[in-house]
């Protein structure tokens, strides 16, 4: 009697000792994949970020593409900013994009009225926006966000492109 008893201990401890380690196992497949899940969707953001903002920025350039369409300038003579000339109603304006405070911002204005940084429209954030004039009408963007990530894209304008040819 003492035995069976015995050997149904033991084996209600086993039950129970299997049970645990099941448990335990199951609470680390699910913070491992927690883990995963945070780290995908912090580097989903991150691309989010960069390549929407170099998407904008193409688009846009690409928009106002025509004889001398873009062109590197500044805000307040400090301020780097990519600039697209327009003519509407013949009228001249400009569109300027640039970073400030932060945030990548575009502003349009009528061609030669002031031109300052903080009134322009926020697009979204972006930590720095670097503007770099290459050879044969090439542009570098590179755009950086708030974890210090960058990504660049270069442009090259067709105006650029019919005036060299």
């Amino acid at each position: 009697m003492r035995r069976i008893r015995s050997d149904h201990m033991i084996q209600s401890l086993f039950m129970v000792t299997l049970l645990g380690l099941f448990f335990l196992c199951s609470i680390g497949v699910i913070a491992m994949g927690a883990h995963v899940y945070q780290k995908t969707t912090a580097e989903s953001s991150t691309d989010y970020q960069l390549r929407t903002s170099l998407t904008y920025i193409s688009e846009k350039s690409r928009q106002c593409d025509q004889d001398g369409g873009v062109y590197l300038g500044s805000l307040d003579d400090k301020t780097p900013a990519l600039i697209f000339p327009s003519v509407y109603s013949e009228t001249a304006y400009i569109t300027c994009i640039y970073s400030w405070n932060g945030t990548l911002r575009e502003l349009f204005v009528k061609d030669g009225a002031p031109t300052l940084p903080d009134s322009g429209t926020e697009i979204m954030k972006l930590n720095d926006l670097t503007l770099e004039a290459l050879d044969q009408g090439m542009i570098r963007i590179t755009v950086t966000d708030q974890n210090q990530h960058r990504a660049f894209v270069l442009l090259q304008s067709n105006s650029h492109k019919e005036a060299g040819a």
